[in-house]
């Protein structure tokens, strides 16, 4: 089977961690092999919720690309530098929200199946 890139969005400012991972642990359960997840911390200022999400990223060993930002851009300027640096085919957004199981495989092939 092919399975294209898919890119998946967490944007942090002052979230609470417990919500973040949570939403983090439901991406890695979907189990989907080609995935580029962008987890970006937009100048929170708070720095704990980010310090305590890397360093579960750290010890899980958990594949992305965590960037922070210098000043905060808000929502629109943060997806907009997510999208100059995203590579996948589908993009996905899930800040701290909880996927379902098998959710990103389900999309891609209803989005492969009817691509044109």
């Amino acid at each position: 089977m092919h399975y294209p890139l898919v890119t998946v969005c967490t944007l942090i400012y002052n979230t609470n961690p417990k919500y973040v991972i949570e939403a983090i642990q439901s991406i890695k359960a979907n189990n989907y092999p080609n995935l580029q997840h962008i987890i970006i911390d937009d100048c929170s200022t708070d720095p704990q919720p980010k310090e305590i999400v890397k360093k579960w990223i750290n010890e899980k060993k958990y594949p992305c690309e965590f960037y922070e930002h210098k000043i905060n851009y808000g929502v629109s300027k943060t997806l907009n530098h997510v999208l100059t640096i995203s590579k996948g085919k589908y993009f996905m957004g899930c800040s701290d929200d909880i996927i379902i199981n098998n959710k990103i495989i389900t999309e891609v092939n209803i989005l492969e199946k009817n691509w044109r």
